[in-house]
């Protein structure tokens, strides 16, 4: 289901609405749609807010999505820094809604008398875009058409009512006017750049991340397990990984994981449970980072080294998207209820209203601070569902961001423990325990915040 939004035109109020725009399917948060829209401005159409709404609204079709080709002409630093992975797709119409006779439908005009169950509003004014999060007001703050397409977004829909300001920060690298002539000089006193300790290149040659994992080392899930090993293989920075054998004899490791030194195997003496072995994994970390992770999927090639790139130091963990991995080997996204972008220490568990909806995030498409899940009380001691402890609770005590591209992939099998006889017996009791805990917790930092 896509994230549904529309782009419009201002309009006279004596017709009846504000604003007559334009559905769009996929992606409406504004971490996504805001960037297009400034970048479009400013590049594709130098300017002319005219030709880009005749663009976008007049166009014969819904569109399916915004992308790439919004930002033609763009430098090269400002694609690299919105697009570093080369994924963003080029805009798309939707073509795939049809009339009852099976002819291709006109494009639907939205308006405020039918925007009822649309997630996001874009108003393309004169002077600024103003950004209305439907589901929460029915106006929104203006973002100027002079902010920078790399600004820093934030999407949680509360932050958009109207009278407050846009929730929109500066980039942490500004726009590049102009290449300089000559090489920068170095100030007196201080070693050239290129005599300087390179921090960032120091700190990549040693792992700063480690994946843990929990098994039982079960004969038809030890194939998936060598597959979770390769991926590791195929990351772009170092790592580590803590392999806790949940009362499995170390023997029937794997040989190409057992002897990789990399992996340390601890080997617990009876079966605890993957809360408790997980929780008793997290004792052997020594890196920065952490990653939890099941021993029947895998990350993406890019996964560690495209989060880890992502931190500053005021974020405790970096997320993506995960994808579900179907027994025919074909993947299918699953972009999580929280949008992309930053968010504040406490957001993320306010896009689970209730114990039954869908999770807010996924919780092994999180990279945190070591320091920060400690504190948070790693997956909590649940019998099943004690990843929704651990993603609730580290996103509660830290800002974090979450990227929209996928980092992790789901099996789907038949020996899943969300497959089995038993699993529905506890799952809303356990889900009602991690949201409570999640939901407490923001109570508390949300009013320690504004004492």
């Amino acid at each position: 289901m896509g994230t549904r939004s529309f782009i419009a035109r201002p309009t006279d109020p004596a017709t009846g609405s504000r604003y007559a725009g334009i559905y769009c399917h996929f992606d409406g948060y504004p971490g996504y749609q805001l960037p297009l829209l400034l970048g479009a401005l400013r590049y594709r159409f130098n300017g002319d807010v005219d030709a880009l709404r005749s663009h976008l609204i007049d166009a014969p079709h819904d569109w399916s999505n915004l992308g790439l080709d919004l930002l033609q002409g763009a430098p090269d630093h400002v694609l690299n820094q919105l697009d570093p992975h080369k994924a963003l797709p080029p805009s798309a119409p939707l073509t795939d809604v049809i009339t009852p006779d099976g002819k291709p439908a006109e494009p639907f005009l939205i308006t405020e008398r039918n925007s009822d169950g649309l997630d996001w509003g874009y108003v393309l004014h004169d002077h600024g875009i103003e950004v209305i999060s439907l589901t929460w007001d029915t106006r929104g703050p203006i973002v100027g058409w002079d902010t920078s397409p790399l600004a820093r977004i934030q999407g949680g829909r509360s932050q958009w009512e109207q009278g407050r300001p846009a929730p929109v920060h500066a980039p942490r690298s500004p726009l590049k006017t102009a290449s300089p002539t000559t090489p920068p000089q170095p100030l007196p006193g201080r070693a050239p750049p290129a005599d300087r300790p390179d921090h960032r290149r120091r700190s990549l040659s040693s792992p700063q991340i480690t994946v843990v994992i929990t098994t039982r080392l079960r004969p038809e899930r030890l194939p998936y397990l060598q597959q979770m090993h390769a991926s590791l293989t195929r990351q772009t920075v170092p790592w580590k990984a803590v392999l806790v054998l949940d009362g499995a004899a170390p023997g029937r490791v794997p040989g190409t994981i057992a002897t990789d030194p990399r992996v340390r195997i601890l080997a617990l003496p009876r079966q605890v449970g993957a809360a408790c072995a997980r929780n008793l994994g997290l004792n052997l970390v020594t890196t920065e980072f952490v990653n939890w992770a099941d021993d029947d999927d895998a990350f993406h090639d890019w996964s560690l080294g495209v989060r880890l790139e992502a931190f500053t130091d005021r974020l405790g963990w970096v997320a993506g998207y995960s994808e579900d991995w179907l027994p025919d080997g074909s993947t299918r996204l699953w972009e999580c209820p929280v949008p992309p972008g930053f968010h504040d220490a406490g957001d993320v568990v306010t896009y689970w209203p209730r114990p039954e909806d869908t999770i807010p995030i996924g919780p092994t498409t999180i990279l945190a601070r070591t320091r920060l899940v400690r504190a948070a009380g790693g997956m909590g001691g649940l019998v099943q569902g004690e990843d929704y402890m651990a993603a609730v609770g580290t996103t509660a005590l830290a800002p974090g961001v979450l990227r929209p591209l996928p980092v992790y992939k789901y099996r789907r099998h038949e020996g899943q423990m969300t497959r089995g006889t038993r699993y529905d017996e506890l799952e809303l009791a356990a889900r009602c325990h991690a949201h409570a805990f999640g939901h407490a917790l923001r109570d508390i930092i949300v009013t320690a915040r504004a004492e």
